[in-house]
This record gives C-alpha cells, structure tokens and sequence, in this order.
C-alpha cells in the first residue's frame, strides 16, 4: 500500500492507536482504513445523522458525535458500539 487514504470524502478523519489504522466518517457511515494497504477493513453505521466528529481514545476506543444528538463510543477491535 501507500500508506495514505484512498480519496474519501468525509466531515472527520481519526489516526486510530495502532497508526497503522485509521477512522474516517462521511455521513452517517464510520470506516476503518488499513493505510498499509488502502483498503476499508470495518464499516459501523449506527448513526442517523451526519457524523460531525470523532475523538480517538487512549484505550483504543473512538468516540463519534452526530447531528442526530448522540455520541457513540466504538470498540475499533470488534466494532461494536458500547454506548
């Protein structure tokens, strides 16, 4: 891979703790880039809205803020939203 994105077009982009990986959002729809390889390796979908930021956490995880007036917060390992 090149080591940068494929062209996205996006509101947020997070470099995930393994800086191998990093998190974009575009509408309502996170994905996780493998930037070694250019290829989207996880989609999440549990938001209704637009997407407006994220925030990567020490522990890994990564929260996402909507226009839907939510926050999520995403295990980036296995996927799924614990909150």
């Amino acid at each position: 891979g090149s080591g940068q994105l494929v062209p996205w077009q996006g509101s947020c982009l997070c470099i995930l703790r393994d800086i191998r990986f990093a998190m974009t959002a575009s509408r309502n729809i996170l994905k996780i880039w493998n930037m070694e390889t250019d290829e989207c390796v996880r989609e999440l979908n549990d938001h209704t809205n637009w997407i407006t930021s994220l925030c990567c956490l020490e522990d890994g995880r990564v929260i996402s803020g909507c226009n839907d007036d939510t926050i999520k917060i995403w295990n980036t390992d296995t996927g799924v939203c614990e909150l």
